[in-house]
Parts: structure tokens; sequence; C-alpha cells
């Protein structure tokens, strides 16, 4: 009957199933693919999540905090803290990984204006020397303004012998450094650069100290864990 056109019980029947069955296959297979996908999301989620600087600094403030003998104290680092989150979220970086690639991209930058400069090595050296006069004045600038405030002769020049290296070398790099100051400011290539990485290195510093106390905990638990076992 089917043959000649004309719909029958079993004929329906028989399409119903096959309709059922593609559609039941087609189940499978959107079913197969999301049991894909979550195996690939559960085990992305299992891998270990790379460290968050924000949560790390936070954790370096409050061990910091633990041992504070005054809210002064503690206002100045959480002061600091605040000044480090700031500074990182203007570079944006978030993770330790984001640190550590952007320390080598900036070391790497500075060795590359080196080397760029290789027909010009004393003013490398030139550079080099300015920045170690730059030290040189930062450190001994707040000794030679306290000298600046005494007024009594004797008291000066006790204070001067206390201090003579300091400011001897203060003195040294000011009259070395006057060429190169603008607005009362030191300019050179570097020195943004080298102000940015010294800032980022501090902070990696910090980091460091508290994934080294995370371990070292973690490693103290471990311990115990298998002595209880044993």
């Amino acid at each position: 009957m089917e043959a000649k056109g004309i719909r029958t019980d079993k004929g329906d029947l028989n399409r119903f199933i096959r309709k059922t069955n593609a559609l039941l296959r087609e189940a499978k297979e959107k079913i197969a693919a999301l049991i894909g996908w979550l195996k690939d999301v559960k085990a992305e989620l299992a891998k270990p999540q790379p460290p968050m600087l924000n949560d790390l600094l936070a954790l370096h403030c409050a061990n910091r905090n633990k041992g504070a003998y005054s809210n002064k104290v503690k206002n100045a680092n959480l002061q600091r803290y605040a000044e480090a989150f700031s500074f990182l979220q203007s570079k944006n970086l978030y993770t330790v990984d984001d640190l550590e690639t952007t320390l080598h991209t900036m070391q790497d930058k500075i060795d590359t204006l080196k080397k760029s400069a290789s027909a010009k090595q004393a003013r490398i050296k030139e550079v080099d020397e300015l920045l170690r006069m730059a030290q040189y004045y930062v450190d001994g600038k707040p000794v030679a303004d306290k000298l600046g405030c005494i007024r009594f002769e004797k008291s000066r020049q006790k204070y001067k012998s206390e201090h003579d290296d300091t400011l001897r070398t203060f003195y040294m790099a000011e009259r070395k450094l006057k060429p190169y100051f603008k607005e009362g400011k030191i300019q050179t290539e570097l020195s943004p650069l080298y102000a940015d990485v010294k800032k980022l290195w501090a902070i990696h510093y910090n980091i460091y100290e508290v994934q080294h106390e995370q371990e070292r905990q973690n490693a103290a638990t471990r311990h115990k864990k298998q002595e209880i076992e044993h």
C-alpha cells in the first residue's frame, strides 16, 4: 500500500521510529560533545592558576602589619601596598608571570639600548656613571640638608665628621650632575626606565617573600601529614 502512495499505520510507525532514532542520534552526539567540553573545562580548572599579584601583595602587607608596633607603621604599609597596586595596574600587570615577563622585557630593552650604542661606549659609561652619581646624590641630600640647618659651628663640625663619607660623595655627585639638572631633576635617557625597573624589582622581591613563606608552610604541612600517616 505504501508503494502505491497510500499511508498505512505500519508505514507511519516506521517513519516515526526512523525520525525518533535520528533525534536520538543527534541528541547523543550533542551530549557526547558536551561531555567532551565539560572534560576540557574541568581539566583547565584543575590546572594550577597563576597567583594574582594583588592577592600576594595584600598578603605581604598583612604579614608586615602583624609585626607592626603602631597604627602609623600599619598605615605606611597600607600606603605602600596601594602605591604598588596602582603602579602594577598602570602597567597592566596582574599575575606573577606578567611581572616576570615585563621585568625581563625591560631588562632586555636596557640591554638593547646599551648594545645599540656600541659605537658610543664612552656615552654608556657616562650614563652608568651618572646613575651612580644620582644614587650618591639621593643618599646624601637629606644629610646635606640637615647640615645646612645646623647653626652652631661646633655642632656642624661634629655632624660633618660623623657623615664625612656620605657628604663627600654627595658634593662630588652634585658637582658632576650640575650640567644635567633641569627644573630640579636629573635628565637622562635611561632614568625613567631604570626607575620603573627599580619599582618592579622591589615588588617582585615582596612577592617572592610571600611565595617563599607559602612554600615553607606547605612543606611543613606535608611533612607533618607524613609523620601522622607513618
